[in-house]
């Protein structure tokens, strides 16, 4: 499952990146807006179009601000109160510049002083203030907010000592009276109090907000700055301050400002930490620096000037006791910070003792590796298991100490070591069953878990647990002995049973009266339930427990869909119920016996539960990279309170369902179990009284094809259609096939005269020289001769109108099904045989009987041996050309007997099936292999289908290849 907190955060990152992008654009944007401005007003500053061009990029760039500012408020954070009263203060000092730019149009540019619009300019200060103490800011101390108020006066103070020596002293000193003196006074005084209260707040920004603050202090000073020098200039009697240079200065004050709304913004940062900058340190001293600067270049006569010296004498008496403060805030820090460090090491010693109390308490073997794999601590539990001494394992390699080397029973390379993959990885590894050595050579058994320790993204090293399953393992060897024994003792029997009833119901042991068929009807019935049941008993264990191996292989939806259906026709028919099916045109990477047994359990389930007439639909479509089925009926539907319970052995909807429909409760379970070693899952969706509805997801096919090896049988693919021939080609090559692409009949002849491939696949329908004519040419030829053709033709060879070309080894019909191409491809290239003589390796006498009778009905001569040395002896004397072997045998294993036949010159090669009542995983199907193998297990395949499909290999393996047309 996804963490919400990695999602939040993850979507903050991203959000955070997208705002950075969009800020420095913002930013580029500012810049070349402002250096345009500039240059346009250096061109004739003062000038009446001048004035014009300033004035309107004034008032576009405080309107630019206020939009900013609203938009910003509405992110309802905790900065949005300080944002409206920000955009409360733009809108006032817009009305004023919107009052100076209307005097420039009416009175052509002749400002009136002071005016409506100074109002407007000096008013905005007071929702400009309210708002910098809006702004949120770092929780701080009693003793920190007493230095707050001393750097406040120290600011202000030498603020507005800079401000008299500059513009004040000179405003004041120019004398008038009444309002124009008045307004031209609260210019500075209005900017000494803004510029104060910026730098003082400028301290306690936060951290993630530090980027904010600083633009929009900077635009602040820089209006305070431009406001001031406006007003000297005015005092002095300079006109057309908005069509000059200074024009950008208001200009930038404001885009500074409206910039502060776009800059990323880490609230977290701001406040869940504590850091300091030296420039927030040093900011309150930057106004008594330049007040500082502002004496020294002062004339004598103004030093000592009465409004200096008392400014003076307060600048110097607040840094007095702002020193005090400081130093008295740095003992508050160092005493907290040392109380900090002490409880967290209290608490650390107690989680440390805490942690070692459940590692020394636990009964799983744990240990720690380096990022290099060596042991870094044990706990007492896995030193008592492997017989060591903590010092001992410390600093020792963990792969080398406990695992056997490579190439021993239980030993495997440090590659594949699961402690090594979690160290690479940085993902947990388990393996439920492996072993480690002990320190006296022993093996013990484990299930393990590998958990890599990932400290910033990088992994430092691994936590290994243990568990000591030696009497688990044993309990598994016991089970699985005693379900051979029952598959064995269960499977063999009734599989004789069902075949002779077989046999009787069949007719071919003679006219069966009608009372007699009944009875066999119902014989029959009850032998294909008890097989069932034994079959779900057995499967459900072994499937849960990972025993039966999934064989995964590309497989057809829409194939495997048709196949469910036709073989729940019956059933359905005799229950009244229609089944219809949609699937897609994909493939499955899945095994397709597991996925047939999964579709017919749904499917038997849901015809049971239909009413006749009703509808069963099975649904497969994409979904994702996943194929998605459902199988839904119009039944009574399942209670809300037992979707989940179905899934759980021997449960059903309704206690009565086991004995009015049949079944065992096992069918779900071993369907959950299939679906979920093939990655998928599956569920049910009901509404009672309307049906139910059963989905299930598998992995959809998507291998890359692998490049044909050197030695790979070549196959001439000749097709006119370019995506066919594409289309055959990376099929072939998948299969391990080498692929020859030809676009006509001539470029065929030449590359298979050059070639020399193992087989041709040959369209008919192409210009030029067309398939007939191609493969009549081929066989002309005395090096293409013995070449196999398959055709591959939209039409079949009752369509064709011309005889099937001479020597054409198979037919594929388009569009072309994978396993038909490969079948027929597989039959041109294989050897002719024939077989006559079958030895059945077989314990049970009745079971062999039934076989015997089968294989003599198809005019086959049939030996039976009854025992793993009679088979040998059988074997060397007849030598069968197909073998029907049992792996339980009463002096051996088939096992064994397979292992001689390897070593027998002329039976090495010869085909067999396998029959045994045994489930059988690819390895020990690797073991069995002869020639042509098949494996079918007893009780999961009637004795008809069982029939049908050994003829079916023996007709295959007796086809003749220039005779046989395989569509």
């Amino acid at each position: 499952m996804l963490d919400p907190a990695r999602v939040r955060l993850g979507a903050v990152g991203s959000e955070t990146a997208a705002g950075s992008s969009k800020f420095r654009v913002l930013v580029a944007v500012t810049t070349l807006f402002v250096a345009g401005l500039t240059g346009v007003l250096i061109i004739d500053p003062g000038s009446s179009w001048s004035q014009v061009v300033g004035d309107l990029a004034i008032a576009l760039a405080v309107y630019t601000a206020a939009a900013a500012f609203l938009r910003a408020a509405r992110r309802r954070d905790e900065a949005a109160r300080a944002w409206t009263l920000m955009a409360v203060a733009a809108g006032v000092w817009a009305a004023g510049t919107t009052i100076w730019t209307i005097y420039g149009f009416v009175l052509d540019h002749a400002y009136p002083f002071p005016s409506l619009a100074d109002a407007g300019y000096l008013s905005y200060a007071l929702p400009a203030a309210a708002a910098l103490f809006a702004f949120p800011g770092k929780t701080r101390r009693p003793v920190s907010r007493i230095r707050g108020v001393l750097d406040g006066l120290v600011i202000a103070s030498a603020t507005l000592f800079v401000s008299w020596s500059w513009v004040l002293g000179p405003v004041l000193q120019a004398g008038g009276s009444g309002l124009p003196r008045l307004v031209a006074v609260a210019y500075p005084i209005v900017d000494v109090v803004m510029a104060s209260l910026v730098i003082t707040l400028g301290v306690r920004a936060g951290r993630g907000s530090r980027r904010q603050w600083s633009l929009l202090s900077a635009g602040l000073l820089t209006l305070a700055v431009t406001d001031s020098v406006y007003v000297l200039l005015t005092v002095e009697g300079v006109t057309g301050s908005t069509g000059t240079v200074l024009a950008g200065g208001w200009v930038t004050a404001w885009l500074l400002m409206a910039l502060s709304t776009y800059a990323p913004v880490v609230p977290r940062a701001r406040e869940t930490t504590r850091h300091f900058t030296v420039t927030q340190e040093l900011l309150p001293y930057v106004p008594v620096l330049a007040a500082v600067l502002s004496a020294a270049v002062l004339p004598p006569l103004y030093r000592f000037d009465t409004f200096f010296m008392v400014t003076g004498v307060v600048l110097v008496t607040a840094l007095v006791f702002q020193q005090i403060v400081v130093a008295l805030e740095k003992v508050v820090l160092a005493n907290d910070l040392e109380g900090l460090v002490s409880a967290r090491t209290s608490e650390l010693a107690d989680l440390v003792r805490r942690n070692k109390l459940i590692l020394d308490s636990t009964g799983d073997g744990i240990f720690g590796v380096d990022v290099d794999g060596r042991i870094t601590f044990a706990n007492p539990a896995a030193c008592r298991m492997l017989g060591y001494e903590p010092n001992e394992l410390i600093g020792r390699n963990s792969h080398d100490l406990l695992h056997e080397p490579e190439g021993t029973a239980s030993g495997h390379g440090p590659e594949s070591c699961p402690v090594a993959v979690a160290l690479l990885s940085g993902v947990a590894q388990r393996n439920p069953d492996d072993d480690f050595q002990r320190r006296d050579g022993s093996l013990l058994a484990v299930a393990k878990l590998a958990s890599p320790i990932v400290e910033d993204e990088r992994v430092t090293g691994a936590v290994v647990s243990f568990r000591d399953i030696t009497e688990r393992r044993e309990v598994d060897r016991l089970k699985d002995e005693f379900t051979s024994v029952v598959s064995h003792e269960l499977r063999t029997p009734l599989t004789s049973i069902r075949g002779s009833l077989g046999l009787l119901a069949s007719g071919a042991l003679g006219a069966v009266p009608e009372k007699g068929q009944r009875m066999l009807d119902i014989a029959v019935s009850n032998t294909d339930r008890l097989v069932r049941l034994i079959n779900d008993i057995l499967d459900i264990e072994r499937i849960e427990s990972g025993k039966i191996a999934m064989e995964r292989q590309r497989t057809a939806v829409s194939k495997l869909a048709a196949q469910a259906r036709d073989a729940m026709e019956a059933m359905a028919a005799g229950a009244g119920v229609t089944v219809t099916v949609s699937a897609v045109e994909a493939d499955l990477w899945a095994d397709p016996d597991r996925m047939m047994q999964t579709l017919t359990n749904l499917l038997s389930n849901a015809i049971k539960f239909s009413d006749r007439d009703g509808v069963v639909e099975l649904v497969a479509r994409h979904h994702g990279g996943e194929v998605l089925f459902s199988v839904a009926d119009q039944g009574r539907g399942i209670p809300a309170d037992r979707l989940e319970a179905i899934f759980e052995r021997f449960q059903q909807v309704d206690s009565s369902d086991a004995r009015e429909k049949g079944g065992t409760g096992l069918g779900l379970p071993i369907c959950r179990s299939i679906v979920e070693q093939h990655g998928g899952r599956i569920w049910v969706e009901s509404t009672p009284g309307q049906g139910s509805t059963f989905f299930f997801t598998v992995p959809a096919y998507s291998a890359e094809p692998s490049p044909p090896a050197a030695d790979a049988p070549a196959v001439l693919v000749c097709d006119d259609d370019a995506s066919v021939r594409e289309l055959v080609s990376v099929l072939l090559e998948r299969r391990g096939y080498r692929a020859i692409a030809a676009a006509s009949g001539e470029e065929a002849l030449h590359l298979a005269a050059q070639e020399q491939p193992a087989a041709i696949l040959l369209d008919l329908l192409m210009p030029g020289l067309n398939g007939w004519e191609t493969a009549a040419r081929l066989k002309e030829q005395p090096d293409t001769e013995r070449i196999p053709v398959v055709i591959c033709s939209v039409l079949t060879p009752e369509e064709a109108t011309e005889p099937a070309p001479v020597g054409v080894a198979g037919w594929v019909d388009k569009p072309l099904d994978e396993q038909s191409l490969l079948q027929a491809l597989a039959t041109a290239l294989a050897p002719p045989l024939q077989i006559s003589r079958v030895l059945v390796i077989e314990d049970d006498p009745d079971l062999a009987g039934v076989l015997t009778t089968m294989f003599a009905q198809h005019g086959l001569e049939t030996f039976h041996a009854s025992t793993g040395s009679e088979a040998l002896r059988l074997a060397q004397r007849v030598l069968p050309d197909l073998l029907v072997l049992d792996l339980m045998l009463p002096d051996t294993d088939g096992f064994t007997v397979v292992d001689w036949l390897r070593r027998h010159e002329r039976l090495h090669h010869v085909p067999l099936v396998v029959y045994t009542a045994q489930d059988l995983d690819e390895s020990q199907r690797e073991q069995l292999r002869l020639g042509e193998t098949r494996f079918f297990t007893k009780g999961r395949i009637s004795p008809a289908d069982f029939e049908q499909r050994v003829m079916g290999l023996v007709a295959y393996m007796t086809t003749e290849k220039e005779a046989s047309l395989v569509r």
